[in-house]
């Protein structure tokens, strides 16, 4: 992903990524720890959190570092009025 960004020449905080997998496994976590992009969904089997203006990074961090699923995510960390938790 990386190097196609880098070949088009778009910087990796500027795109915007829906993601299946939470923090709570390996390769959610990973995703999670090591992008830098605007993550405004993810879904996994806690639930489904979005925020259209991006999801808070770190708690995003947080659960990852904690091994928790969505269902941990601190909903007063949501944005917008039509952002969710479920």
């Amino acid at each position: 992903m990386l190097g196609i960004l880098a070949k088009l020449g778009i910087q990796e905080k500027s795109i915007t990524k829906a993601q299946t997998g939470g923090p709570d496994g390996d390769l959610g976590s990973n995703e999670i720890l090591l992008s830098s992009d605007r993550t405004t969904v993810i879904i996994d089997g806690g639930g489904v959190l979005y925020d259209p203006d991006g999801l808070d990074r770190a708690e995003l961090v947080r659960l990852a570092r904690a091994g928790a699923d969505s269902s941990a995510f601190n909903e007063s960390k949501l944005g917008r009025a039509d952002s969710a938790c479920w």
